[in-house]
């Protein structure tokens, strides 16, 4: 039995790359996969963070909303029916939680969750089954052996780190940078991001990020990953050029 899986990397919403989601979306209808993992950090939400806000900034945590809303509408109508979107908590994700407990505690049981912004539920309905799962929980997303998470951690040689850390096959977003460890009987993977680097950084510099998705093939219940990097716009998967 042979089980597809495209992961997708975090996208931080409203400063995604349209090229890579582009890529994304080809893959989807190429591949028609059994699964498809977003990481986390779907959604920036640098409006109700607790770091220093750009007054110049238009964008709004609705306007991140409701633009991943649409992109899930493109991406839940081309998918397979009988196959599962897995959506993935990201810590940009818990800002609202974190916003809210801080400023307003007291509307924390009338205000929605990201879940119920993101229709998890309603799109049930449709054929696809879309799950969320929370960050804190670390194994909540595992198909056959293949655990994926947004991840906790940030250190350099966060794949390496991880099989450690783990001592499963693992797959995690949040670090931005792509890097990929396997000690002869797990691999370990640091699968990118799927945004506009100049926008989503800290400190605006060069810096070793680099977007990437990935495809994992379970083949008798066991996990085995492909990259997809993209660069000026373009990825190569099985000897094939993807333009974004």
């Amino acid at each position: 039995m042979t089980i597809t899986a495209l992961v997708i990397s975090d996208l931080h919403y409203n400063y995604q790359c349209p090229k890579y989601i582009n890529i994304a979306t080809k893959l989807i209808k190429q591949l028609k996969p059994d699964h498809v993992i977003q990481l986390g950090d779907a959604l920036d939400a640098a409006t109700i963070s607790s770091y220093s806000q750009n007054p110049a900034n238009e964008n709004t945590f609705k306007k991140e909303i409701d633009a991943y809303n649409k992109q899930l509408d493109i991406w839940q109508a081309a998918m397979k029916k009988g196959s599962t979107f897995h959506q993935l908590e990201g810590n940009h994700s818990e800002r609202l939680s974190r916003f809210i407990a801080k400023n307003c505690r007291e509307v924390h049981d009338i205000v929605k969750t990201v879940p119920e912004l993101l229709r998890i539920k309603e799109r049930n309905k449709s054929g696809v089954k879309f799950i969320w799962h929370p960050l804190k929980v670390w194994d909540s997303c595992k198909i056959f052996d293949v655990y994926f998470h947004h991840g906790q951690y940030f250190d350099k040689n966060l794949a390496t780190s991880n099989l450690d850390r783990y001592g499963v096959k693992f797959i995690q977003g949040h670090s931005h940078r792509y890097a990929h460890a396997a000690n002869g009987k797990i691999w370990s993977v640091s699968l990118g991001h799927g945004s506009i680097a100049r926008k989503t950084a800290h400190i605006i510099a060069p810096n070793s990020w680099q977007n990437a998705l990935g495809v994992v093939t379970f083949i008798d219940g066991k996990g085995h990953f492909e990259p997809i990097l993209v660069n000026n716009g373009e990825g190569v998967f099985r000897g094939k050029i993807i333009k974004g």
